[in-house]
């Protein structure tokens, strides 16, 4: 398990167990840390694929191009 998941299911937890003990601000704040680590990883993830795709369009065509860029959206 990489220590980005890590970092988010510890955020979450701790925010639930904040939540059960009446502190909202403080679990809020926590959570929206755990959505930022979040966004992070979709958009490394979406640049990986990008770049997946990118490395391997030497000489195809057209509908193949377009066809790749369809699969990745």
């Amino acid at each position: 398990m990489n220590k980005e998941l890590l970092a988010i299911i510890t955020l979450r937890g701790t925010a639930l167990g904040l939540r059960t003990q009446g502190l909202h601000k403080q679990a809020d704040a926590l959570d929206a840390i755990a959505r930022g680590i979040e966004a992070k990883r979709n958009v490394d993830q979406h640049m990986q694929e990008v770049a997946d795709m990118l490395n391997s369009t030497d000489g195809i065509s057209e509908d193949q191009w377009n066809e790749q860029s369809r699969r990745i959206d």
